[in-house]
């Protein structure tokens, strides 16, 4: 009775009328479903709870710092014995007359596991380095045919004697020993693998049940959907690599630097401006979808050297911007499901602390962060160019553009109308049919242009060819006129593709030798670079990381963390938790499989504690905002992983030739998300002072 005495003050406080539901408890939010008996007390330190507890540290562990585990070379060596004995036994006998010897060299190398040495007084052995062997791309040697001399050259005695004489014999050892070494296999684990391989780990202990794993899919009902969260990438995903296919960001990037040449300090300005506004209306997402391409385009177009600034201006005002409405980031829609917040009550909220960062952003990364003499150059040098001819299909990005306007305007209003998150209405009854008709369009334009479009793709391939070409002759004439500070970053471009290789690679567009989809690829070939630009293994990332937090919920330890937030808010009071949750969120970002992540865990944190301890509504609105902003700003902060987008982003620039280390990542993210947070937590407290006078 005295719980639902306080929720009706509490209720009545903020305005709003108390709703209970038929089966719920009392003093607990109906918009999102009460915890189960194993997820209302703490965990008694059980062989499943310590398990789990440490799976979650050292998943998160490797998809910061993915490691990778040697393998026993006599696998690597196994391989090349089974395959050329493979290739051998495959090889056509020849069938002309003067050719006999060929038979017996065939002989020669199955015997031996298809090694071939070299003939006595032979040339070609040093010319090649070892007789027959080529390496493959996974550094394993293969054999390959010899070429036979023809009958014309038959007057050559030396060669003919060579190529006739019978072979000397082979040694495996020998065999091995002159050709290249055998390099040692390795199993990365990192974001690609190991939060799915987490799951399969847990469900295998009995650790958690299917039940868990259905609720890290499907989600529970009342509350947050991960389908939905999912849906929303990777329909925002195929819609914007589409549009970029149509060759309309090209023609954007080119028609830009063309009217702005005059003053590259006025277009950065501009770009600011114009990508904090598109933020605050269509998201982070398809903003950083989007604009990537587009930027990535312009910065090779308009021959600047160093784009840091650019890019890593537009990624950090995309996310700052998308707490600003609940549609423009996922994890706006967890807060706002998990607690039952309406569109126009969350945007009242986090206008303040959105905007006077945003404001603050612009001169800091103006004249301090980049302040450094060429990073915003003053003139542009873009070569003069007709921009329409970059438009590959105008009607593609016409009909594109259209739709992509059209999803966000819907969303937005379904946000508006709180409709976005209830019952069969969520995002995915949205975006999805609008990627499938995308999808609809392209195969269509892909039957009716097929050869054109193969033409079109050949040379969009070559420009972006060219441009990276360009790229790498500047950075090698940076790294002669500037050794020493160019080594830092060259060796930080090389751990990309080493320690830090749990990015995206981007696949080969090439039709695949699987003979469906080698017939699918060739008779819709913009639809096939598309799909196979699509960042699945992400998709499969959220998913688990999702599995995983609902497997911490499972074993109580969510209630142990609500039983230390509340010491901790009764410690400093509104200053504390404000504070404390807003960097909390930013760390939990890095380390907890993405913001989504970090959100999903750290609204159940809020919601136990509603439940077990009953904090005043401004302790908890106090807390409850400052992780809203936390979960944006977060996505710019130390690591790639710390959002999707931020992944999506690093490949995206990738696959137009423009590579970020971590190192760079944390160094141009370290002070704006420092100065930003700062800002923004102390607006947060600010309201919760004057809204609740405490």
């Amino acid at each position: 009775m005295a719980f639902e005495v306080g929720q009706q003050a509490v209720m009545a406080h903020l305005g709003q009328s108390p709703v209970q539901h038929d089966g719920d408890p009392p003093f607990y939010d109906p918009g999102f479903p009460p915890p189960s008996d194993d997820e209302q007390v703490s965990p008694q330190f059980t062989p499943r709870a310590i398990v789990t507890i440490i799976t979650f540290v050292i998943v998160n562990a490797l998809i910061v710092h993915p490691v990778s585990i040697p393998l026993p070379l006599f696998l690597p060596r196994l391989w090349r014995r089974l395959t050329r004995r493979k290739k051998a036994k495959a090889a056509p006998a020849p069938t002309s007359a003067g050719n006999g010897h060929a038979a017996v060299r065939k002989t020669d190398m199955a015997s031996v596991g298809g090694s071939q040495p070299p003939a006595v007084g032979s040339n070609s052995t040093t010319a090649t380095g070892s007789s027959g062997t080529g390496l493959d791309a996974d550094g394993i040697q293969q054999p390959q045919s010899e070429p036979i001399p023809p009958d014309s050259q038959a007057g050559n005695g030396t060669a003919k004697k060579a190529t006739t004489a019978p072979p000397a014999p082979a040694d495996d050892t020998h065999a091995d020993e002159e050709e290249e070494p055998i390099k040692r296999w390795h199993i990365w684990l990192g974001l690609q693998n190991i939060s799915a391989g987490a799951v399969v780990f847990l469900v295998a202990t009995t650790c958690i049940d299917w039940g868990v794993v259905r609720r890290g899919i499907v989600g529970r009902q009342g509350g947050l959907r991960p389908f939905d969260v999912m849906s929303l990438f990777l329909s925002f995903a195929y819609i914007s690599i589409s549009l970029d296919h149509t060759g309309l960001f090209r023609y954007l990037a080119f028609a830009v630097a063309e009217r702005y040449a005059s003053s590259g300090r006025r277009l950065y300005a501009a770009l600011f401006i114009f990508f904090a506004a598109s933020g605050c209306l269509v998201g982070n997402d398809p903003l950083i979808l989007s604009g990537t391409p587009f930027l990535a385009y312009f910065v090779q177009h308009a021959g600047i050297e160093d784009p840091t600034a650019y890019l890593f201006s537009h990624f950090q005002v995309a996310n700052l911007v998308s707490s600003l409405l609940v549609s423009s980031n996922p994890t706006n829609l967890v807060i706002t499901s998990g607690f039952n917040i309406t569109f126009l009550r969350y945007t009242a909220w986090t206008a303040l602390p959105t905007l006077v960062p945003c404001f603050a952003l612009y001169p800091l990364l103006r004249y301090g962060v980049f302040h450094k003499r060429g990073m915003i150059p003053r003139v542009l040098h873009a070569p003069r160019v007709d921009a329409r001819k970059a438009l590959v299909d105008p009607q593609g990005g016409i009909f594109g553009a259209c739709l992509f306007l059209s999803v966000i305007a819907i969303l937005l209003a379904l946000s508006a109308l709180d409709k976005l998150s209830s019952g069969f209405m969520g995002v995915w009854i949205v975006v999805a049919p609008a990627a499938l008709t995308m999808l609809a369009r392209d195969m269509v334009h892909d039957v009716r242009h097929r050869r054109q479009l193969l033409e079109a793709a050949a040379e969009q391939a070559r420009l972006e060819a060219e441009s990276t070409a360009r790229r790498a002759e500047h950075r090698a004439q940076r790294a002669a006129a500037a050794a020493a500070a160019e080594a830092d970053y060259d060796a930080d471009a090389e751990d990309l593709g080493g320690d830090d290789s749990v990015a995206i690679v981007p696949v080969d567009t090439a039709p695949p030798s699987f003979k469906p989809l080698h017939w699918f690829a060739e008779t819709f070939p913009t639809t096939w670079m598309t799909l196979s630009h699509l960042p699945l293994n992400l998709v499969v990332f959220g998913f688990s990381m999702f599995v995983n937090m609902e497997a911490l919920l499972h074993t109580g330890w969510v209630a142990l963390f609500a039983r230390w937030w509340d010491a901790w808010v009764e410690l400093t009071g509104i200053p504390g938790a404000v504070i404390m949750m807003g960097f909390l969120t930013v760390v939990f970002c890095n380390i907890c499989g993405t913001n989504i992540g970090s959100t999903v865990l750290l609204t159940h944190i809020m919601q136990q504690w509603e439940y077990n301890h009953h904090p005043s509504p401004r302790h908890l609105y106090g807390a409850l905002y400052a992780m809203t902003i936390g979960s944006s700003f977060g996505a710019f902060s130390f690591t790639f992983p710390a959002s999707l987008a931020g992944l999506l982003w690093r490949t995206m620039l990738a696959r137009k030739g423009i590579h970020i280390s971590h190192r760079q990542f944390f160094k141009w993210n370290f002070v704006p998300i420092l100065v930003t947070m700062s800002i923004g937590c102390a607006v947060v407290a600010i309201e919760t002072h004057i809204i609740y006078n405490w």
